[in-house]
């Protein structure tokens, strides 16, 4: 970490733990609760743009792809959909 951030790292190990203990709760409703999807979405983002900012190349990398992975799921999702409502008569 960049020395000039290394003051910030309490702060920041203590808003991204909330985050990921949110992330964590509303895991389960993801699938069904577009809310709680879009919450995620957020809370990851805020994770992301966190750790890009601190220089936590790590961090900010899994968070964008958590989000990649999020969005390719939802795509695969509305092409599913799409072609089932197309089989139902």
């Amino acid at each position: 970490m960049d020395p000039e951030f290394a003051d910030l790292l309490p702060l920041f190990v203590s808003e991204a733990r909330e985050r990921v203990e949110h992330l964590a709760a509303l895991a389960p409703r993801l699938g069904g609760d577009p809310q709680a999807a879009a919450e995620a979405r957020r809370e990851l983002h805020t994770l992301k743009g966190a750790g890009r900012m601190l220089r936590l190349a790590a961090l900010a990398e899994g968070g964008g792809e958590a989000l990649s992975a999020e969005g390719r799921w939802k795509r695969e999702e509305g092409r599913w959909k799409k072609g089932a409502s197309g089989n139902i008569r």
